[in-house]
């Protein structure tokens, strides 16, 4: 058996010649390593192979991801279902039960990589911000109507949560045509419109309608103010960092990113309205209904 056969077979199929089987030492001081140019050749190759095996890990970690979050939006919904078959005081339920139900279906999508689609030439993460445009606005409804806020206070809620999304949108489409100071003025105005919206939950509503309510429902309301301002800033945060603007996030970073923060809000939301409003002294909107 010639030399180098018997050096294959005994190396194996899965491994591959490296670096130090093409080195040359420096003629010069010995220190510094210099390489064949059959060497260099392969230097690209060794890199696509380990940014191929580190892109299919994520990958799978995403997919993975994906699942999990799935049967944590099943879990909600079952226990909200069941409080609305069992349950004495029901009102409570409906807002967050069309947000964790919403949330649910857009998560089997996502776990059968049905989440992106391409439109107008451009692949867009649509199942995403279908997800968003439908529980958003239920859930700035549910903090607006425990703050005891009126509806024009929780209709300008919802416009700027929409145009803040809607902007998000359009960043993706310019994206595509590398204009990237339109993407970037976008991404701007899209934080704009989160601020506009912070802004009456933090002063509208939390210096003025929220102090007239129970103390529970008012302390409830903090206590959702909080976890949707802070949560909900990591948003464009990590839409910023993935592949609609800089890249410094891979997609599937970006992904299990998104994902934790929409089990933090969406089922904290839930968790928290239930430990206040499935209490029978409560006294939360539509307590009694």
């Amino acid at each position: 058996m010639p030399d180098t056969a018997r050096a294959a077979v005994c190396r194996g199929y899965a491994e591959v010649s490296t670096r130090e089987d093409h080195y040359i030492p420096n003629k010069h001081d010995g220190k510094q390593p210099l390489y064949s140019p059959h060497a260099l050749e392969h230097e690209d190759l060794f890199a696509d192979i380990d940014a191929r095996n580190h892109n299919d890990f994520g990958d799978l970690m995403s997919h993975r991801m994906a699942w999990f979050t799935f049967f944590c939006f099943v879990f909600a919904t079952g226990v909200l279902l069941v409080l609305l078959s069992f349950g004495e005081e029901t009102g409570f339920c409906e807002n967050t039960l069309v947000v964790v139900g919403v949330a649910m279906v857009a998560y089997l999508f996502k776990a059968f990589h049905m989440a992106e689609y391409t439109v107008f030439g451009v692949a867009i993460p649509v199942v995403r911000y279908v997800d968003w445009i439908l529980t958003t606005p239920f859930m700035l409804k549910e903090v607006a109507e425990l703050g005891g806020a009126d509806w024009a206070v929780a209709t300008f809620l919802i416009v700027c949560d929409l145009f803040m999304l809607l902007f998000g949108l359009v960043a993706i489409f310019v994206t595509k045509d590398k204009k990237v100071f339109c993407a970037n003025y976008c991404f701007i105005a899209s934080c704009a419109f989160f601020g506009c919206m912070l802004i009456p939950i933090h002063v509208t509503i939390a210096d003025g309608t929220a102090m007239q309510q129970p103390p529970h429902v008012r302390e409830l309301f903090h206590q959702l103010k909080w976890l949707t301002s802070i949560s909900w800033s990591f948003y464009p945060l990590v839409v910023y960092l993935g592949r609609a603007h800089i890249n410094v996030l891979s997609p599937a970073q970006e992904d299990i990113a998104l994902m934790a923060m929409d089990v933090i809000s969406k089922i904290g939301m839930e968790g928290l309205i239930i430990a206040t409003c499935a209490q029978k002294d409560a006294q939360c909107h539509g307590a009694n209904g």
